[in-house]
């Protein structure tokens, strides 16, 4: 079994590390969440022609807070229930 991704990328776009890199103010004065707006949506962009051109995958795994709130709030099992409690955060959940 191949056990090695064909692709993977980590991106520094956790809360704690953008909220103090890019929002000093408190509360964040609206300036700093554009900036911080443009700052998120290029990192993303930067990676996804490298996902174009690796083709459809046949599945993606995530693995940070970011993901785990958002498929909580898709309805995935709490952390609670288990480490072996199939979860899964569906695209058509995120739209």
């Amino acid at each position: 079994i191949d056990e090695e991704p064909d692709t993977a990328v980590s991106l520094p776009l956790g809360a704690g590390r953008l909220t103090g890199a890019w929002l000093p103010d408190d509360p964040a004065g609206p300036d700093q969440v554009r900036a911080l707006r443009r700052h998120v949506r290029a990192s993303i962009a930067r990676t996804v022609g490298e996902f174009a051109r690796a083709g459809r995958p046949d599945h993606v795994v995530a693995t940070s807070k970011t993901f785990k709130q958002l498929a909580r709030i898709a309805g995935a099992a709490r952390s609670t229930e288990g480490l072996y409690v199939q979860r899964a955060l569906s695209r058509k959940a995120l739209e």
